[in-house]
């Protein structure tokens, strides 16, 4: 029997206080953009959570992947969870969308069926992040299904490269459908997952301390030497004069993607420096907000404007749980709110991970 990564919570954990962090400071100013702590947060805290999402997938995921393993099981293993993946998220999603078109400005929409359109058209709308996650399972279904029935007729040593053009074809078959907004996400995030999987699976190599000190010092420099030239909705027009308009959209995803890559590296090699305090009560706290991630990332929104100062992030969050426990007390707002079936003992368990 597993047992769980505490780790993992604390990451998780972590990552939700990011995003209820930089919700409140956008919430603050008009020219948001401009403000430095939400600039630092945003240039890499979305990619970052679904590196986590991927560390955490695989542990579902690890024995079919493994070379030695992979035979043993079927190729549509990851095909058959997503029913289970769509009650985890598109349920959730859709519920929640149900519940931000009556309590915010539900009078000025046209209907409920035009708003349901808009948010699956542009799901940034809404509670973005599940579906887009949803895709990504289905790619790697996909992925596994290429990699399995591809390594069962491959001869010996030539699984990496298999492995290599599976996960290629995952990646293709979003960006196939990527004028659909909702792919673009999926095809731009499904990097920062498939990253974080295989960590996971495939450890090349282990770090000391002090290796990881030097990478952190390293990651956080690349980082805050990219992060004026990053911006949330385009990039540094200083850069499109040097390139021209031409290259621009080229220079944009390259700059996104090497802020996002170098400031998940800089926060795994600092997170890894809190390792031996994980025992301290604050990191107990961070733990169980990484069990409570969909909760909080769907309703401490409603709750950040009580306050006017700092604390109002905590208040959030610490709502959040409230109705999140209240969610959890009847089997019907269980599954559609937080994507779970009520569990016969009726004690509690934990919210999706993978939120």
């Amino acid at each position: 029997m597993q047992t769980r990564d505490t780790y993992l919570d604390f990451l998780r954990g972590s990552a939700i206080v990011l995003v209820a962090i930089g919700h409140y400071l956008q919430g603050r100013s008009i020219e948001f953009d401009s403000v430095f702590a939400f600039r630092l947060i945003y240039a890499f805290h979305m990619p970052l959570f679904m590196f986590i999402c991927g560390l955490t997938a695989a542990h579902g995921f690890r024995q079919q992947f493994l070379p030695a393993t992979a035979l043993a099981h079927s190729p549509f293993f990851a095909l058959r969870t997503l029913p289970r993946k769509a009650q985890r998220l598109l349920l959730p999603f859709f519920a929640w969308a149900f519940v931000a078109y009556f309590a915010t400005d539900w009078h000025s929409r046209s209907t409920l069926w035009d708003y349901l359109t808009a948010i699956v058209a542009k799901p940034d709308l809404a509670l973005w992040f599940l579906p887009v996650l949803f895709c990504i399972y289905a790619a790697i279904g996909l992925v596994l299904l290429v990699y399995r029935v591809w390594l069962a007729r491959a001869p010996d040593g030539t699984w990496l490269v298999i492995l290599a053009i599976s996960l290629s074809v995952g990646w293709l078959s979003l960006l196939l459908f990527r004028k659909w907004y909702l792919m673009t996400l999926a095809s731009y995030y499904y990097p920062f997952f498939c990253a974080g999987l295989l960590t996971a699976i495939f450890p090349l190599c282990k770090f000391s301390f002090t290796t990881s000190r030097i990478l952190a010092l390293f990651a956080m420099s690349g980082f805050f030497c990219l992060l004026p030239f990053w911006q949330r909705t385009g990039i540094d027009p200083k850069i499109v004069g040097w390139l021209g308009q031409h290259y621009a959209a080229f220079a944009r995803l390259s700059v996104s993607v090497a802020i996002a890559t170098l400031g998940i590296l800089g926060f795994m090699a600092l997170a890894r420096e809190t390792k031996p305090f994980m025992h301290f009560r604050l990191a107990a706290v961070v733990r169980y907000l990484g069990l409570r991630t969909l909760p909080i990332y769907a309703m401490h929104i409603y709750f950040l404007g009580f306050l006017h100062n700092f604390l109002a992030v905590a208040v959030a969050i610490a709502a959040s749980l409230g109705v999140d426990w209240l969610l959890q007390q009847t089997s019907w707002t269980r599954l559609l709110f937080l994507g779970e079936r009520l569990k016969a003992s009726f004690a509690p368990v934990a919210a999706p991970s993978n939120a």
